[in-house]
């Protein structure tokens, strides 16, 4: 078993590999970095043509933001086209940052998140971005608002068992469903708190700053999230939205996990609050639910005992291809997994740069 781990951090992106069936004593490799300079903003990490496919979003405030794509490893690197664009007509927004990739259940064509609120499906035959432009142009746009790290689509969700849908994350205007693949777009805020409360009120369903959103494993209608406001479940695809919260020392966050377990096992990683964004009482903690967010528990064993770290919202992941692995990277550059769902965590090798995302897989 190969495992593969990305590591996206301000100065450019690491790979960690390891060979073994036990993951807590096979040795790790560390290679990189490689688009050494470049913010690494995302990570999409998976299997294309039988090899291992690494594609990135990258920034930089001199040249802006683009995608590559590597299919060795990180050897070589290619662009894809010159990036997601939104159409040229006046007062359209720009492109200021890639905040996601992701490749849609049903055909595996990739799709990019971007700031300012925008979604691009990239098509492969005219190498060519073509944009959501009934997300771009949806009637409520004229009421969304950008969190701090801008007006960000960080989380694109889509499966196969669902055909059709796809649903998305947009800071701070909260969850959009759309069942037909992306034709039309609905608000999916019923039951969140608002941020800000809306000033007109035909925008008093907006400003529900999702943090992170994340699919149930084992039902394509159970979805969960971490919220500028707290955290979150909804049963019914996000038509309606619960508060789950009991056992955690604080609501504010901005990742969470999702194993695919019986019953599915959840995991996020409180920090004091909006205006503090660090680990609680200095105790960098991962908390755990198995019982679908009725309740959660500390699970910090072999995590340091005074860490001021935060984990940013695509820095928190489960293993692909492992039922029980988790991993994440905190802002002050240390990468942590678990492979018996949290039970014991272990540092991996490397002091890195700030993590921006981190993804892992195993082949």
């Amino acid at each position: 078993m190969a495992r593969n781990v990305a590591v996206g951090t301000v100065k450019g992106l690491f790979i960690l590999e390891q060979e073994g069936a036990d993951p807590a004593n096979a040795e790790w490799q560390l290679r990189g970095p490689y688009l050494s300079g470049w913010e690494s903003t995302t990570v999409s990490l998976g299997q294309r043509d039988g090899r291992l496919e690494l594609v990135v979003g990258l920034a930089s405030f001199v040249y802006g933001p683009h995608v590559r794509r590597s299919l060795d490893g990180g050897r070589s690197w290619v662009p894809l086209g010159s990036g997601p664009g939104f159409s040229g007509e006046e007062g359209r927004p720009t492109v200021e940052r890639i905040w996601t990739l992701h490749r849609l259940a049903e055909s595996g064509e990739l799709v990019a998140g971007v700031a300012q609120a925008g979604l691009f499906r990239w098509d492969e035959p005219t190498a060519t971005w073509r944009e959501y432009s009934s997300l771009s142009d949806h009637p409520t746009r004229a009421g969304w608002l950008p969190g701090l790290g801008g007006l960000c689509l960080h989380t694109v969700l889509t499966d196969e068992r669902r055909p059709g849908r796809i649903t998305v994350g947009i800071s701070s205007v909260g969850t959009l469903r759309s069942d037909d693949d992306g034709v039309t777009w609905n608000v999916k805020n019923d039951g969140v708190t608002a941020a800000i409360p809306a000033e007109e009120p035909k925008y008093s369903d907006l400003n529900r700053c999702v943090h992170r959103l994340v699919l149930d494993p084992a039902d394509p209608d159970h979805l969960y999230q971490q919220n500028h406001t707290g955290v979150y479940r909804s049963f019914n695809a996000g038509d309606s939205w619960e508060r789950i919260e009991t056992g955690l020392p604080s609501r504010f966050g901005f990742g969470i996990a999702a194993l695919d377990h019986s019953p599915t096992v959840l995991f996020v990683v409180p920090l004091t609050s909006d205006e503090v964004r660090v680990p609680v009482d200095g105790q960098l903690c991962v908390y755990r639910s198995k019982n679908r967010g009725e309740s959660w528990e500390a699970c910090g064993d072999g995590l340091p005992l005074s860490n001021y770290a935060a984990v940013l919202r695509d820095a928190l992941a489960t293993g692909a291809g492992e039922s029980s692995a988790v991993y994440f990277g905190t802002t002050s550059g240390e990468l942590y997994a678990t492979w018996d769902a949290g039970d014991n965590w272990r540092r991996l090798p490397g002091v890195f740069p700030r993590i921006l995302s981190v993804r892992a897989t195993t082949r």
